[in-house]
């Protein structure tokens, strides 16, 4: 999962974690140098209980209360084997999986399929970060909401090779929706970081002591968020936007020099490779963790799965 260009658009691999925008920091050069650049039996009968034998001339008839008690535990037993019977029954229905069956699969498959190809996503919701994630939620609600209904098919409870790959692909979407759920948040959060930003300006113009500021807030409002790479980024934006404070006051003071603004200039610059490096190391901690909790495999793994076995049934 790469932090993308602000001005470029924002591609979701299917069944990974939704890109986080990466706002850099934007250096400034010293006047006049140039600017750097598948898809996928019937129940037994129940027990028949005995009818009590007719007691002995000249023996004491049994007690009643004896021929209840006998009669109670030859029902229970009849029950028993009646619940039995019953279990059987659904048992071998759930094993009889039809073509039929193995389509409706892997139609909601498919259905699945389109739900997480839509992947959550914020970076491109115009709007404040609980807009953002608002937008972002209802994506991933949709994708937990048809991909709960593969449970209660007959294709992914009967047929044990596919219920092998179905709870295989349960685990990692459980996995998934959970980093998933995290991350939007700290998503959001960045990129309305990085949308005020935008609309400060860029090159020298950038660097005032008020709009430095107020990347400070931006990025402080980031740095509460739970994702570990996202809120490290953000702490690092804070600590090199800190020490650009006092550039700025000089680059936009009347009475600096033209030496004293190329000094600060360079410290600027110098402090922006800090905030730069530290984004590498955030795409590439948000890609790895991306691909670790990545659905694509196990789904389609389930969804060639489901499309062979209605072609070898039909």
């Amino acid at each position: 999962m790469n932090p993308q260009d602000p001005n470029q658009p924002n591609e979701q691999p299917l069944g990974e974690a939704p890109a986080a925008p990466t706002p850099e920091a934007t250096p400034i050069n010293e006047a006049p140098v140039q600017p750097a650049s598948n898809p996928f039996g019937p129940a037994p009968a129940p027990a028949a209980t005995e009818a009590p034998a007719s007691p002995v001339v000249g023996q004491a008839s049994a007690p009643k209360k004896s021929n209840k008690k006998i009669a109670l535990i030859a029902g229970i037993i009849g029950g028993l084997v009646l619940l039995g019977g019953i279990g059987a029954g659904v048992f071998l229905s759930l094993k009889n999986v039809s073509a039929a069956d193995y389509k409706t699969g892997y139609d909601q498959l498919v259905v699945v399929r389109n739900a997480v190809s839509a992947a959550p996503t914020v970076s491109g919701v115009d709007g404040s970060a609980d807009e953002k994630l608002e937008e972002g939620s209802k994506l991933l609600e949709t994708y937990k909401t048809e991909n709960a209904k593969l449970a209660d098919l007959k294709a992914f409870k009967g047929d044990d090779e596919l219920k092998e790959k179905y709870t295989a692909y349960k685990t990692k979407s459980e996995a998934y929706i959970a980093y998933t759920a995290d991350l939007l948040p700290a998503v959001a959060k960045l990129a309305e970081a990085r949308d005020k930003i935008k609309d400060l300006g860029t090159g020298t113009a950038l660097y005032t002591t008020p709009n430095v500021q107020k990347i400070i807030d931006a990025y402080k409002e980031v740095a509460t968020v739970s994702n570990p790479s996202i809120k490290a980024f953000a702490d690092t934006a804070v600590s090199v936007y800190t020490e650009i404070l006092p550039q700025a006051a000089i680059l936009e003071a009347s009475g600096s020099t033209a030496a004293q603004k190329n000094t600060a200039i360079r410290a600027v610059n110098e402090s922006t490779r800090k905030l730069t490096a530290q984004s590498r190391v955030m795409s590439d901690e948000l890609s790895a963790k991306s691909k670790e909790v990545s659905i694509r495999e196990s789904l389609n793994d389930l969804g060639d799965a489901t499309t062979k076995k209605y072609n070898d049934k039909r």
